[in-house]
Formats: C-alpha cells, structure tokens, sequence
C-alpha cells in the first residue's frame, strides 16, 4: 500500500546548508527541492550567500534533495521536531552546452553580403543568462527558450562563421558553419578575329570569378554550351557566312550572376571584282600616253580597304570604287594588268591589251605602169597594202578619190574612168590611227595621132604592093596583065 502523509499537525524537519557545483559556490535564483517519489514536497532558491533552506514535513520518512531538477543523491530522513539539520548539496557540471544552428545550412551559397545566423543553445545545468554565446565573435543574448538570432557580416567568397556556448563553469562547445558569399559576376575576356578570309573562326575567351571555380562556372556561345578547362578557358570553332557574323557568349556563375560579350566576325572569302571600262582591250592607239579606267566592286570590303594596283603601281580609289590612271604605252602592244586585294588577302584582276602603232601601211600598186597611154576611157588600178599592226579590215583605201575594199589578202583591185590628157591616179590608205601613206600612177588617154595613122595606112599599101610584085613574077610573061 503506498505511503501517505499523516493528517495530524507535526512540527516540520529543517535542512540548510550551501548549495555547490563542481565545487563553486551555487549562484543564487537556483531551485533547491525535496522530493518523495519524485514529487516536490519542499522547495526553495539559492540565497546570494549561496545557501538554502527546506522546511520538509515530518510526515514524510525519507525525501531526496535534487539542485536545478538534477538530484544530488544526497538522501536523508525526516525527523518530527528534531533539530535544524545542516545538509550541504552539490551537483556536477561535466557536460558543455549543446549549440544547434538551424541557419543558415552549412555549405550554403548566398548572393549576399550578410547573413542572419539563427539556432538555439541547451544546458542540463546552467540557465541561460549564465551561458555566454558568440557568433561569428560577437556575443549574442540568448532568449528565454535559449534561441539566438543575429546578422553577419560576410566577405566575397568562403566564411567560416563559429558559434560558441560557455557555461559559468566554463564547459563550452563551439559549431561552425562555413558559406560561401558570391555577390559578383564572373569576369570574361573573349577574343575573336574580326575579319577573317575563311569559312570557319576560333573564338577563344577565360573566365575568371572571385568565389566560383571553373567547374561551377558555364558558358554559352550563342546558346550553345561550351566546355571550360581546368583554368577556364574556352575555344571554339564557328562556322561562318559570308559577310557578318555576330555570336554571343554568357558565363553564369552558381548564384545566376553573368557575364556578356558580343563579337563580331567578318567572312570574306571572294576576292574584289575588276572590270576595266576603257580601253577596250585590243584598241590601237598612236599616242604615247593613255587613260585607263576602271571599277573595283566587292561583296564584303568597303571601297577603303581595298588596295589597288594598276602594274605593281598604287592607285587611289574613289568612294564610288572607280578610278583613272594616265600610263605611257609603247610602240607596239602593251598589256596593262589592274589588281584588287581585300584587307584578307583576297584579290582580283583584270587586264587590257593595247597596241600602239606609229606606222605607216605600205602601198604597192601593180597596175597600171607609171606613163601608160591609153585610148580607153577606163584603166584598172590594182596592187596590195600592207600593215605590221593593223589588220586589213582596219585600213582604209582611196583610189582616185574614191573608197576601195582591201582584201582578206591586202590585195585590192578597181577601175578608174579616164579624162583625156594626162592624169595623176592617187592610191591613199589610213591605218584605224591615221596612219597613213599613198602612192600614184600618171596615165596619159589620147585619141590616136594622124602620123599614126599615116604610118599605118602606108604599111597596108606597101604589103599590097608586095603582094602584087610577087603574083607577077609567079606568072611571067604568059601571065598577062591583070
């Protein structure tokens, strides 16, 4: 049957003495109490001097004394009207405040530049206000619940931030947390070049971050991820189009922080077209000088960038991609070679033939002969030209004043009227210069002398004389008369 108090009044037992932990002096405010099976039966606090006192009633046999709820495994009896009894207590603080920190998590990666530190400290022993709590240092006020709460301060990159717990035994315990504070965004040099004379370029580039390694970094070159190595650097090769190509590359760090460049890159692979626009190729000139012009185009350069040669020497290029040069030329053919080169070395040329001819053709006139006489009204006049340069489609001939076709073969052949008298017969032919040169025939047209005809009738009479004079003798004297 359990034990229960007597109802009848009894004079009760009193403890005192000094309370102790770990051999110091109990600080006052500390609960002293007397339990019977674990229920509290008396109970008071620690004075400034360190001791209690129990008023416990002698209805109970034996009581157990507990410090701050831990018992002190002092037991004694209760005595009905017995004397003040002098019981000193102590406990034992072995153990050091528990520190749990519910923020931030360790490992955290803030984009910030402070942090709030949040968690709670327990005791088995102490109260709070006799634990002394830091963070990060600084000492904080634990509540009553032993909470704790208060910001931090972080540097760029890695914080270890320690939060300690001592008791006023000095029993203490520290924890820490270590986070990673990354407010800055990666830094990104890129480089690229921006005219290039292939399909195809390399763009290369490092990326650097205060906090992040290059494994927690990436890059996108136009969306497209790419690889960083060990130190973060990146290359790539591009396909190219010709004319511009714009690409875009972004490094991101952990916390979304980014970096951004812009190139872009110029594909020129054709060269500059040349189109001479005068001369003509193949035009025969007579002059020692000439002007060439030309128009240099081009699909990617600007009229700026292109360089110009007309043979081997520099020209100027106006803004609408013309130019004119004066050049001498020789006698005989000259070639004159006009070339285009882009800033990539690409180029393109074009060239003229051009002929010089100084000259003169060569006229030979076969017939008539010089002097002839004639009674006919008309004479032929033929012969043959010839030229070292120019073709004979190209020459001009004039007999008599008028124009005359010169043959495949230089040959020309026509017929020219005569006047009575004498006449000079003029063969004129012209280079397509104006070379020219010319020759004549005097022919002389008459209408027969009367001497001449006296002559002739003479020379008939004579032969029929002759003839007669020869019948006769062939006949003889039988012969009769005629």
């Amino acid at each position: 049957m359990e034990w229960q108090p007597p109802n009848h009044p009894q004079k009760p037992h009193v403890f005192y003495g000094q309370v102790e932990i770990d051999g110091q002096t109990m600080s006052s405010g500390s609960a002293v109490s007397a339990r019977v099976n674990g229920t509290v039966v008396a109970e008071d606090q620690v004075n400034d001097q360190g001791y209690y006192k129990l008023k416990v009633d002698p209805g109970y046999a034996m009581v157990y004394f507990y410090v701050r709820g831990i018992s002190t495994e002092t037991v004694h009896i209760v005595e009905s009207g017995a004397d003040p009894t002098r019981l000193d207590l102590s406990i034992t603080d072995e153990g050091a405040p528990s520190i749990t920190i519910d923020a931030p998590s360790d490992g955290a990666l803030l984009d910030e530049s402070s942090v709030t530190v949040e968690g709670t400290v327990t005791d088995d022993v102490s109260f709070y206000d006799e634990i002394t709590a830091t963070v990060a240092g600084e000492e904080v006020s634990l509540g009553s619940d032993g909470s704790f709460s208060t910001e931090v301060s972080l540097d760029t990159g890695a914080n270890d931030i320690t939060v300690s717990a001592e008791d006023f035994l000095g029993n203490s315990d520290s924890k820490t947390v270590t986070v990673t504070s990354d407010t800055e965004s990666p830094s990104l040099e890129v480089t690229a070049p921006s005219l290039v004379g292939e399909k195809s370029a390399t763009i290369e580039g490092t990326v650097t971050d205060d906090v992040a390694s290059p494994e927690k970094l990436s890059v996108t070159l136009n969306g497209s991820s790419i690889d960083l190595d060990s130190e973060g650097n990146f290359s790539k090769e591009k396909s190219l189009v010709t004319g511009s190509n714009s690409f875009t590359i972004i490094a991101e760090d952990q916390v979304g922080h980014t970096a951004e460049e812009s190139v872009t890159i110029v594909s020129d692979t054709t060269g500059p077209q040349v189109n001479i626009t005068s001369p003509v190729s193949g035009k025969v000139v007579k002059t020692d000088t000439m002007t060439i012009k030309a128009t240099v185009s081009d699909d990617v350069a600007s009229y700026n960038e292109i360089t110009v040669t007309l043979d081997e020497e520099t020209v100027p290029l106006s803004a609408d991609g013309t130019f004119e040069k004066e050049v001498s030329v020789a006698s005989g053919q000259n070639t004159f070679e006009v070339t285009a080169e882009d800033p990539v070395g690409n180029s393109g040329s074009a060239d003229v033939s051009v002929t010089r001819d100084t000259t003169d053709p060569s006229i030979t006139i076969s017939e008539p002969e010089e002097g002839l006489t004639t009674t006919k009204d008309t004479v032929t006049v033929s012969g043959t030209v010839e030229d070292d340069i120019a073709s004979y489609d190209e020459i001009t001939l004039e007999v008599a004043g008028t124009s005359v076709e010169v043959h495949s073969d230089g040959s020309f052949s026509t017929t020219v009227t005569l006047e009575m008298g004498k006449q000079k017969i003029n063969v004129k032919a012209w280079d397509g210069v104006n070379n020219s040169n010319s020759k004549s025939r005097t022919v002389e047209r008459t209408t027969g002398t009367p001497w001449a005809l006296y002559i002739g009738v003479a020379v008939v009479i004579a032969i029929v004389l002759a003839g007669i004079a020869i019948w006769r003798r062939r006949a003889g004297p039988s012969g009769g008369g005629m």
